[in-house]
């Protein structure tokens, strides 16, 4: 099981495709986060939550064993890899 958060970082107003934000993923093997990083990780945030949710459609549905997600104007990164 996991479950993710995204955190815009102007929560004044909706984002935009160019806003910066961060991205929260927690599973059982762990947690990950671009928050309280150095240097700042934020991200491009609609464009990467997009890209981050396509390749883990493949993912799951056993088209892939493994997945490396790269954040859109941002260094952090996000890999899965499926046992067995």
């Amino acid at each position: 099981m996991w479950s993710s958060s995204f955190l815009s970082t102007r929560a004044e107003h909706l984002p935009s495709g160019s806003d910066l934000g961060h991205i929260d993923v927690l599973g059982g093997e762990g947690a990950d986060s671009s928050r309280d990083r150095g240097p700042d990780r934020a991200m491009m945030i609609c464009l990467s939550v997009t890209l981050l949710l396509d390749g883990l459609r493949r993912f799951l549905s056993g088209k892939e064993r493994s997945y490396r997600s790269a954040a859109v104007d941002s260094s952090f990164s996000l890999g899965l890899h499926a046992d067995g």
